[in-house]
């Protein structure tokens, strides 16, 4: 099964709400990272990245990039079906319950300032990896519809709200032209996914929804500065000022058809190789987790190079 992105996802859109619901992060006793990719955000030093929570600045290995990034189309309405998946793996077994995501909407859409252009709905979809096609999506194992509303443990909703920080302001567009500005989304999964824990390998596809053919939406990349503790140990280089910290191999885009590999775009990232999008996933606290935050500190010393898939 190649992709899912039906006409059955679109059904009852129109009736629901389009209001921006305010910010919420992982609800209580759900704020155990278990993987992130931070997005460019402009950031004018290395200690200004945009980190989910969970997370934070690490000067012996963060080094986040001055560049705005961009937002690559992920939607499905009643003009076009294209979807932007993304691999991962951390050290973690509990299953995911909530995941973070950064966007923006496109072409000079004001998204939920605009009546009728905002996201109505997310479909996120979970696939186990193809290593041999090179490494892509193979098979769904989840899939999970989410609306706009209050987060609520197993709800299927999520909020979206303007992403403000000191190096990525109110009213100053990113990434590539005509990109409005960087919207910060939270997830309540309706049912909890097992995910693929070290050294395994799955994907995550984040694709916006609405029967307006006009909405346009984009999922925004991944700062390449910033490490992720949690993740599979992948990147061989010293962390140094531009060092791509990447997780295994590209993201990849399909409207249908093959998977095609994303590259970064000097232009709006500053370099031209392999693309990471940006998104954190989070479980349940559980006591096993002390032990797993151990090896995600071990992954720092047995990082191996990154695989780009051409």
């Amino acid at each position: 099964m190649r992709h899912l992105f039906s006409s059955l996802a679109l059904i009852g859109l129109a009736a629901l709400g389009l209001s921006s619901w305010a910010s919420a992060d992982p609800l209580p006793g759900e704020g155990n990272l278990k993987f992130f990719q931070s997005p460019l955000s402009g950031a004018p030093n290395a200690g200004a990245g945009v980190y989910p929570v969970g997370a934070g600045y690490n000067p012996a290995t963060d080094f986040a990039r001055p560049f705005f990034g961009q937002d690559m189309t992920s939607v499905n309405n009643t003009a076009q079906n294209t979807t932007v998946l993304d691999d991962f793996s951390d050290f973690n077994p509990n299953p995911i319950v909530h995941v973070t995501w950064w966007g923006s909407y496109q072409g000079g859409n004001p998204g939920p300032a605009g009546a009728g252009l905002a996201a109505q709905a997310f479909l996120i979809t979970f696939w186990t990896n193809n290593p041999s096609n090179p490494s892509t999506p193979s098979t769904l194992i989840g899939v999970d519809h989410v609306v706009p509303g209050t987060l609520s443990p197993q709800s299927s909703t999520y909020t979206e709200t303007l992403q403000t920080t000191p190096n990525y302001p109110v009213g100053i567009p990113g990434g590539k032209p005509g990109d409005s500005d960087l919207y910060k989304y939270n997830a309540e999964l309706n049912i909890p996914q097992q995910d693929a824990v070290f050294p395994n390998v799955e994907w995550i596809g984040i694709q916006a929804l609405s029967s307006n053919p006009s909405l346009l939406w984009g999922w925004h990349d991944r700062d390449y500065g910033i490490f992720d503790p949690y993740a599979n140990p992948n990147d061989g280089a010293p962390p140094v000022a531009g060092n791509n910290y990447h997780f295994m191999d590209d993201a990849v885009t399909t409207n249908g058809g093959p998977y095609t590999p994303l590259s970064y775009n000097t232009s709006f990232d500053g370099i031209g190789t392999s693309m990471d999008m940006a998104f954190a996933l989070y479980t349940v606290p559980e006591p096993a987790s002390i032990c797993l935050i151990g090896l995600a500190s071990f992954g720092l010393m047995a990082r191996r190079p990154r695989r780009k898939v051409n």
